[in-house]
């Protein structure tokens, strides 16, 4: 949506932090309640370090080096 103008990236990073809170709430709560229940602990470990892996490419996609230098001001970037 933000690429081609319809929304700000404001609205994704916003709803990115609250996802993760609670993906991270969620596995840390199934980790700590049934730590020896290896069904409930590896998704949850699992989605924990998909969650990282994520954020880390949102972190990478938005750095000023993804933005390239074609134009003085490109849209996509957020600064």
């Amino acid at each position: 949506m933000f690429r081609h103008h319809g929304l700000s990236w404001w609205p994704h990073v916003i709803n990115a932090a609250v996802v993760a809170i609670v993906l991270s709430w969620t596995a840390i709560r199934a980790i700590s309640v049934y730590p020896e229940v290896e069904a409930v602990r590896l998704p949850a470990i699992a989605m924990l370090g998909l969650m990282v892996a994520q954020l880390c490419l949102g972190f990478l996609a938005s750095s000023p080096a993804s933005c390239g230098d074609e134009t003085p001001h490109n849209p996509n970037c957020p600064w």
